[in-house]
């Protein structure tokens, strides 16, 4: 099943670290054979100009290429475009479609930092927040424990300027508000703004309308322009101090981490193979109108079969995709390339296509060492399985399904996560982390308590119609087929944790 995904943007600072990269232009014709002539066309404008022009100038591009640039170019990529989100975006995301979600996660937090001994501090991280839904009703929920946001620092791992200021509004929106706007630079006092207003509420979701203040400064502390902003709940004893962060070694190393990535890995580059009778083979991404007999066409047969927690006509599910309007094409390299020669061997031999991600176990691995040394966990909740993907690569545009090469830039993209390889790489780098075995969000969830959560809060819904919303969109969460068994949640832990990680059965 292929999900319609949502994407985080560290996810986007991730895609340009350790991509491999290749001149391929050898790839464009073979020595000795004669290049059919094709019609040259000019892309004056957007991405699909700087695509092109890569192409004709050093060779078709691989897969992990192609998505960096759809995803993360800074002035086209997808990520830099637009809201994404929502119902009037392309897809949604669990915290979207109920609070309950994020606030279980504040639960697995405050249980986490209770088997740690409760240490006076804590960096709490979030990597790919999206809009802070996620992180806004995170707060909320731990509110009730004042030690613990008392403790806790925030660091939201964001790269996107756009979905920075959309993270700053959500956090300062959730329920009633008294904001403080400083600006930087001046001799002049900071500007004070109050406001009071009531926030809107999500669908299917239920405030508890606690009064917040907020301290917003505009200061910057590196070169992306960290902003820090103060969040207080009325129960809470002190301030939380929220920054911004492009990569997760500017977190400071003096606490324990706690990060929390949802929908985050699936959204990096990936580099595609296929068997051939000559061995192993990576896929690129070609101009159409360079086809010829020198490159193997292939046709699309990623995707999936639905939209988890989304209805569809089934006729939408049976269309091929691989009629959707685009300029480029996927190709077989007709000989070897370094990624091919470097990820291959790892691959089983009944396997004739695979997907690797070297950004998420690079990233992985980064998470390991900073547990393995400083204390805390990390939690991902992610489309994937304990095995490797084969072609999973799809498209999302307007709640829909689309032939990833469709309309570059504007196609949400996302592949299955291989939770398998990023265990080896936990196991590889810091053996005596805690990795238990990979639970379905629904069972995840069951375990941090939805079922008490929703009837807490079912106890202050004043009308059946909320009610209602507020049923429907937990048991979204948990639907299977649906999000519930969709979603895996994967965990690493430092032993300071226990033998049991919370929401995870324990550890062998």
């Amino acid at each position: 099943m292929k999900p319609y995904v949502a994407r985080r943007a560290l996810q986007r600072a991730l895609c340009t670290q350790s991509t491999v990269s290749v001149d391929t232009s050898g790839l464009l014709g073979r020595r000795g054979r004669v290049r059919k002539p094709h019609e040259h066309v000019e892309y004056t404008t957007g991405l699909m100009h700087d695509l092109s022009t890569q192409i004709r100038f050093r060779g078709p591009l691989s897969v992990a290429e192609y998505m960096n640039a759809a995803l993360t170019h800074p002035e086209y990529g997808y990520y830099m475009r637009r809201d994404i989100f929502g119902r009037a975006g392309d897809f949604i995301t669990s915290p979207e479609v109920s609070q309950v979600f994020g606030e279980l996660i504040g639960i697995w937090s405050v249980a986490c930092w209770q088997q740690m001994g409760q240490p006076r501090a804590l960096r709490l991280a979030e990597v790919g927040p999206g809009r802070g839904t996620l992180m806004a009703d995170l707060l909320r929920a731990t509110s009730a424990f004042p030690a613990f946001q008392a403790a806790v620092s925030v660091h939201l791992l964001e790269v996107s300027p756009r979905l920075r200021d959309k993270q700053r509004s959500t956090l300062s929106a959730t329920g009633r508000q008294e904001a403080r706007v400083s600006t930087s630079g001046g001799p002049e006092e900071a500007e004070v703004m109050r406001t009071k207003c009531e926030s809107g509420d999500r669908a299917g979701a239920v405030h508890s309308g606690t009064t917040q203040s907020v301290v917003n400064s505009s200061e910057d502390s590196s070169q992306f322009g960290i902003r820090r902003l103060q969040w207080q709940a009325e129960e809470a004893s002190q301030p939380v101090e929220v920054s911004w962060h492009g990569e997760i070694s500017e977190i400071p190393r003096d606490a324990p981490l706690l990060l929390v990535g949802h929908e985050f890995l699936d959204a990096l580059p990936v580099h595609q193979f296929c068997r051939t009778p000559r061995g192993w083979r990576e896929r690129l991404v070609d101009l159409k109108a360079h086809q010829s007999d020198t490159n193997v066409r292939l046709a699309w047969q990623g995707g999936g079969e639905q939209l988890a927690g989304e209805k569809e006509d089934e006729a939408e599910y049976a269309r091929s995709l691989d009629e959707d309007a685009r300029d480029l094409d996927f190709v077989v390299a007709p000989a070897a390339t370094p990624a091919s020669a470097l990820f291959t061997r790892e691959l089983p031999p009944h396997m004739d296509q695979a997907e690797i991600c070297p950004k998420a176990r690079a990233f992985v691995q980064q998470v390991s060492q900073r547990v393995q040394a400083d204390g805390g966990a990390a939690l991902f909740i992610d489309y994937g399985s304990d095995r490797p993907p084969t072609d999973s690569l799809r498209g999302i545009l307007g709640h829909r399904f689309v032939h990833p090469l469709h309309r570059p830039g504007e196609v949400d993209l996302s592949t299955d996560v291989d939770f398998a390889a990023l265990r080896r790489v936990v196991f590889e780098t810091a053996p005596e982390l805690r990795t238990p075995q990979l639970a379905e969000q629904r069972h995840f969830l069951a375990a941090m308590g939805i079922e008490a959560r929703v009837n807490a809060l079912l106890a202050k819904c004043s009308s059946a119609e909320m009610r209602r919303a507020l049923v429907d969109s937990a048991s979204r969460l948990v639907a299977s087929p649906g999000m519930g068994s969709a979603y895996c949640a994967f965990s690493l832990a430092h032993p300071c944790i226990g033998q049991q990680v919370p929401g995870f059965a324990p550890c062998p």
